[in-house]
């Protein structure tokens, strides 16, 4: 990253994540808009607390859920918190066809897109897919593409959707497709990122998924030690993974904020394994224990 000022940010917020990624000592500005908060509870009571900090925020400035960012550096911790959230909230994932980068699984994504918003339409989708398609015009696959709308059975919409694969001149096995497509519509996680937005919904997604997006307020959760920064073991020793880059990472975060940015630690930190999520005691990640940072935010305390 080449960093200069931020003029999206608020400037307290431009002025922390600039000191934190340099390393170097500027004036502080009067006023901050950038907090840490420490939550200080090990059981999903952990979650209420946030929660109930979120609804504050956006009551006094009178916001909506939909300004509200979550990000955290990986997966795990942005599932738990979606997991046990009490608002409503869309959840931005890859799923398995975006990690098929194919056109065929592009217009999967499209046709499911389809089934739920209905200002999106079925010229846009033939418009955007018409030179893949043989023999088809864009009334025939109107008719198709109706089909996917009025059906809720998803077995029936899946056939369909290979149907209107097999009109295309994509010559290989379309199971791969078709299986992840019926992965999609029965995971709630995933379905969530198709369906219409909602000014009632929180935005919670890894940071990686953030780049280049701006929200109001930044919730940064999963700053914990071994979450952000995170840690490998090399010859016996425990060595951070990636220190510069975890670093941009955590900056990408910060600068996501126009408004305000809240840096939360807690005493447990999630990961997965095997599927399933284990929670472990944790302390506060070495990026919140930067002393040259402290004059440049606004410590909430415990809560």
């Amino acid at each position: 990253y080449t960093i200069d000022q931020n003029h999206r940010c608020d400037p307290s917020i431009d002025l922390y994540a600039r000191v934190f990624l340099k390393g170097i000592d500027i004036e502080e500005v009067g006023k901050k808009n950038i907090f840490g908060l420490h939550i200080n509870n090990s059981g999903k009571h952990r979650y209420t607390k946030l929660d109930d900090f979120i609804q504050k925020i956006k009551d006094e400035n009178n916001f909506e859920f939909s300004d509200f960012v979550i990000l955290a550096a990986n997966n795990a911790t942005v599932q738990h918190y979606a997991l046990n959230t009490r608002h409503s909230y869309r959840i931005y994932e890859d799923d398995p066809l975006d990690s098929m980068n194919h056109y065929i699984a592009q217009l999967c994504c499209d046709l499911i897109l389809y089934k739920f918003c209905k200002n999106y339409s079925s010229y846009s989708i033939y418009e955007n897919h018409k030179s893949r398609f043989i023999n088809m015009k864009l009334n025939d696959f109107k008719v198709e593409v109706k089909k996917i709308r009025t059906e809720n059975d998803i077995d029936k919409i899946c056939e369909i959707i290979k149907g209107l694969i097999n009109k295309t001149n994509y010559k290989g096995d379309c199971e791969n497709f078709i299986l992840a497509t019926k992965n999609i519509f029965n995971n709630e996680f995933l379905l969530k990122k198709y369906k219409p937005h909602n000014k009632n919904e929180l935005q919670i997604m890894s940071i990686h998924k953030s780049k280049g997006l701006e929200f109001k307020v930044v919730i940064h959760i999963g700053l914990e030690q071994w979450v952000l920064p995170r840690k490998t073991k090399k010859q016996g020793q425990w060595t951070f993974s990636d220190l510069e880059g975890d670093k941009n990472l955590h900056y990408v975060a910060i600068t996501r904020a126009e408004n305000f940015c809240y840096l939360v630690d807690m005493p447990i930190r999630v990961k997965l394994e095997n599927k399933e999520f284990k929670e472990m005691s944790a302390n506060k990640s070495e990026f919140l224990c930067i002393e040259r940072l402290n004059k440049h935010i606004v410590d909430l305390g415990v809560m």
